[in-house]
């Protein structure tokens, strides 16, 4: 059994219930995680990641 991340944007505001939905599709959610990452002169960005079984297939 391996691991897969995924990666996903994720808007500003966004709370639990809806994050979980960003992923929605992907199997049994091992953790979810929140990076925020902000270059010169550029806007902040932030990202969702999940860890997942790769023996689980995706739904969509």
């Amino acid at each position: 059994m391996g691991l897969k991340i995924f990666i996903r944007h994720v808007p500003d505001g966004v709370d639990d219930a809806a994050l979980e939905k960003i992923f929605e599709g992907y199997g049994v959610i091992l953790s979810i995680h929140l990076r925020s990452v902000k270059a010169p002169h550029k806007p902040l960005v932030r990202h969702g990641f999940i860890v997942r079984s790769s023996s689980v297939m995706k739904t969509q």
